[in-house]
C-alpha cells in the first residue's frame, strides 16, 4: 500500500514544487499573488511567512525522503516495521506541512489513501489480528519491543494526519 504512493510524475511535480518553494526563500522571488497566498497560509497556522515555507519546505522534505524509501513485505507484513514507521511518520508530516499547495486531486488522493489504510485496519481484528502478533513475536523479542502494537499504531498516522490537515482549513 505505501511502496508506490506517487508515479513518477508525482515525484517530478513534487521536485518542482521543492525547486519554487527554495526560490520562495529569497526576498521579492514571489509574485504578489504567491505571497498573499504564503501570508493567508501563515496566518492560519499562526506563523511568520519564513517560517511557513521552512515548514513546508521540511515537509517537501520528509515526503520525497519517504516516497524513496522502499519497503519490502513478506507474508503481508513490512520485513523491518521501523523502516515502515519511519516511512509512515515522514509521509504525514509531508502530507500535513504541505496541504495548502496540494493541487483538489492530490489533496482526494490523500483522503483516499487516509481511507484506505483506515478499511485495511480491519487486519488487526479477530483471526488476521492474531496472525500478524504471532509473526511478530520473534521479531517483537529479538528488538526487545512490541511490533505489533507499533505497527498497529502507526495505521492510523496518515489518516489522523489528513484529518488534521482538513480540520485546520475548515
Amino acid at each position: 500500500m505505501i511502496n508506490g504512493l506517487l508515479s513518477e510524475q508525482g515525484k517530478d511535480n513534487i521536485e518542482k514544487l521543492k525547486s519554487f518553494l527554495e526560490n520562495c526563500l529569497y526576498p521579492n522571488s514571489l509574485t504578489d499573488e504567491a505571497q498573499e497566498f504564503f501570508r493567508e497560509v501563515a496566518a492560519l497556522k499562526g506563523q511568520s511567512v519564513e517560517e511557513t515555507l521552512q515548514e513546508i519546505m521540511a515537509g517537501t522534505r520528509k515526503y520525497l525522503e519517504a516516497i524513496n524509501t522502499e519497503i519490502k513485505f513478506k507474508n503481508d507484513l513490512p520485513t523491518d516495521i521501523n523502516k515502515y514507521v519511519d516511512k509512515i511518520e515522514k509521509l504525514a508530516g509531508g502530507i500535513e506541512s504541505c496541504w495548502d499547495i496540494f493541487s483538489v486531486e492530490t489533496r482526494q488522493y490523500f483522503v483516499n489513501i487516509a481511507y484506505g489504510f483506515t478499511k485495511a485496519s480491519y487486519k488487526f481484528k479477530g483471526w488476521q489480528g492474531l496472525l500478524i502478533r504471532f509473526r511478530l513475536i520473534f521479531p517483537s523479542l529479538q528488538q526487545k519491543e512490541d511490533l505489533f502494537g507499533k505497527y498497529q499504531k502507526y495505521f492510523w498516522v496518515i489518516p489522523k494526519a489528513v484529518d488534521r490537515a482538513i480540520e485546520l482549513r475548515k
